[in-house]
This record gives structure tokens, sequence and C-alpha cells, in this order.
């Protein structure tokens, strides 16, 4: 057998090799492609999800600040009221001493 053959020969056993492996290639490939696609339609789904999740987020925080708003009003209301009472408390106070 002449070198050339030899050569040949182990091309051809190479390319058989590789022929062979082509078809479990494809299938790898086409898996990985499955696999990319769920995860691209994952990643969609998760951010449209932290779209609403935003949207809520802001929404609550609105109503947080609404609610700390009322909150400082009540207390300035709140704090009014005590200081009338306790000027009328010691009107009432000096009246009575009075009588």
């Amino acid at each position: 057998m002449s070198e050339k053959a030899f050569y040949d020969d182990m091309l051809r056993h190479q390319l058989t090799m590789l022929n062979a492996k082509v078809p479990e290639l494809e299938q790898a490939f086409q898996g990985n492609q499955l696999i990319l696609n769920v995860c691209v339609a994952y990643s969609r789904k998760v951010a449209a999800e932290n779209v609403t999740l935003k949207e809520r987020l802001d929404v609550a925080e609105a109503r947080v600040e609404d609610q700390d708003g009322q909150i400082r009003q009540l207390r300035v209301q709140a704090e009014t009221m005590l200081a009338r009472l306790d000027r009328h408390g010691a009107w009432i106070t000096e009246r009575s001493k009075g009588k």
C-alpha cells in the first residue's frame, strides 16, 4: 500500500466518522434552538411581569406618599386641637379660681 493510498484511506475514514456525527450534531443544534426559544419566551414573560410589578410599585409608592401627607395633616390638626385644649383648660382654670 502506498503512502498516498494510506492517507486517502485515513481521510475517508475520518470523513465517514464526521458524516456519522452530523445527525447527532443537528439534533443537538435543534435541542439548543428549542432551549434558546424557551429562554427567550421566558425572558419576555419576566420582562412583562417586571413592567406590571413596576406599575404596581409606582401605584403603591404614590399611595404611601398620599398616606404620609394625610398623616402629616392629621398630626398638625391634632397638635392644633391639643394647643386649643391647653388654652381652654388654662382659661377654665383661671375662671374657676376667680369665682
